[in-house]
């Protein structure tokens, strides 16, 4: 789901016709449960975003890399970090090798999104936010006008077409609390 807002911030930046490229279709917008719970006392769940669109995400990639490279960006494609060290206060020197053979490049700030399988070192500050983990199934997209999201007690639901040809569902919790959603599948409102 891309939100109406998200065309704004292409626009801005020339690439507002990426979106056009992607979308799968109309979203009418978001809706959303708490599961069991009761609403509180204080009246319902808070309005979430509105109208959007339901966007391929590999098509939106392409489109987005595409434009990249018409404006003079590098793409550096089948390419991975090869080695990575630590320049003290300039920050940190990345190999990154392709089929193209390999070049270092230079960043202030690294962001490590590889899980516990991590290649890359880890001198300096390392910020672990969560241990939040998915699971999630594919499945023949049905006729749905918008994102079908559910807060339960073990984390939340979610249901979205993914492609011109199937949906996903996926459930999001704490990796202590994955034995948990099996018994969940069956209360689920997505």
């Amino acid at each position: 789901f891309v939100p109406a807002e998200a065309a704004l911030a292409l626009g801005s930046i020339g690439a507002a016709h990426c979106l056009g490229d992607a979308t799968i279709g109309a979203c009418a917008g978001i809706e959303h449960a708490r599961g069991a719970a009761p609403a509180p006392a204080h009246g319902p769940p808070p309005a979430l975003p509105g109208s959007g669109w339901f966007v391929d995400r590999a098509r939106l990639d392409a489109a987005l890399a595409h434009h990249a490279t018409q404006c003079g960006v590098e793409l550096l494609q089948g390419a991975g970090v090869a080695g990575c060290r630590h320049a003290g206060h300039d920050g940190w020197i990345v190999r990154v090798a392709g089929p193209e053979g390999s070049v270092e490049l230079t960043a202030r700030t690294l962001a490590d999104a590889s899980g516990r399988s991590a290649g890359m070192p880890r001198p300096g500050r390392r910020l672990d936010y969560d241990r939040q983990v998915a699971v999630v199934a594919l499945f023949p997209r049905p006729d749905i006008p918008r994102m079908l999201v559910e807060a339960v007690e073990t984390g939340w639901w979610m249901l979205a077409p993914c492609g011109d040809d199937l949906a996903f569902v996926i459930h999001a919790t704490d990796s202590d609390l994955l034995h948990a959603w099996r018994s969940e599948i069956g209360r689920a409102h997505v």
